[in-house]
């Protein structure tokens, strides 16, 4: 039973530094296989086929390359990085052979969330508060978020979310109370 827990954390964690890294739909990450890792000119991309039959190639930054090559190595898959056209579930069961369904990823981020929670309830209750009621979509809506914040250009993080209108990515635009203070006291 102890293999097992220790499957279910090293998935959750991996879960979820995929969705937040990739900015993934809670539908894409269950359909897709590790097969749709690719490589280009020494540069990893993510291919998936989204909302709308849209195909997309999302860039895949080191920090999501190292969190799936610690998957690959403590679930026993045979290489670090997935091989060509791998038949792998992008999140698998833990037979590695068949794919969990949405269903499953949400129970799984609500339980590894809730972790996380519990550990922050006495110091930062407001942030466990926050925790619980995080999803699938919260870390999609983050990584938009993030790619913004840090200057990528709208037109970047559209095509990196799938959105068809770039209004639905504008809507990922947030200024910051600082900046938005110190623009009001000018």
């Amino acid at each position: 039973k102890n293999g097992d827990h220790q499957f279910q954390v090293i998935r959750a964690r991996y879960i979820i530094l995929l969705l937040f890294y990739t900015g993934l739909r809670i539908t894409e990450a269950a359909e897709h296989h590790m097969g749709n890792f690719i490589q280009r000119e020494g540069n990893w991309f993510l291919r998936v086929v989204g909302k709308g039959k849209k195909l997309r190639e999302i860039p895949v930054p080191d920090e999501l390359l190292k969190a799936l090559a610690e998957f690959r190595l403590k679930v026993d898959l045979p290489s670090h990085q997935p091989r060509f056209r791998e038949k792998t579930p992008l999140i698998p069961m833990q037979n590695l052979k068949q794919s969990i369904n949405t269903r499953r990823i949400d129970q799984i981020l609500k339980w590894a969330f809730n972790l996380g929670a519990n550990k922050l309830e006495l110091t930062q209750p407001r942030k466990a508060s926050k925790l619980r009621s995080a999803s699938a979509h919260w870390l999609r809506h983050s990584y938009v978020t993030c790619l913004l914040d840090s200057g990528a250009p709208l037109k970047v993080a559209q095509e990196n979310a799938g959105h068809i209108d770039i209004g639905t990515t504008m809507h990922y635009r947030h200024i910051t109370q600082t900046d938005r203070h110190i623009a009001t006291r000018q």
